[in-house]
């Protein structure tokens, strides 16, 4: 079952854009959901055209909003364990730069 998720903050890392052997477009960054104390930092990953056109215009520090599919994410690391994170899928991302 796949979870809706809606975020909104800063952009945290400088977007990422790299293209797959299949040729389709990925940007990845970390939204920055901060707020009162409460500290939550998120990967976020945009497939696809419109991930071109976000990394042109995104930089660190950004407003954004971001909806999607929250998913697990595991990988093993060179310890062999395996570390479990989460990621949004975006469908749907809102930036407004900053000055």
């Amino acid at each position: 079952m796949a979870s809706r998720i809606e975020l909104s903050g800063r952009v945290a890392t400088d977007p990422e854009l790299r293209t797959t052997p299949a040729g389709t477009s990925v940007l990845r960054f970390t939204i920055d959901c901060s707020e009162g104390g409460n500290q939550l930092k998120i990967d976020v990953v945009v497939k696809g055209s419109e991930s071109k056109k976000l990394a042109a215009k995104m930089r660190r520090e950004s407003k954004i909003r971001v909806e999607g599919i929250l998913r697990q994410v595991s990988r093993q690391l060179r310890s062999g364990l395996a570390e479990n994170s989460y990621e949004v899928v975006a469908s749907t991302v809102e930036t407004e730069n900053s000055n």
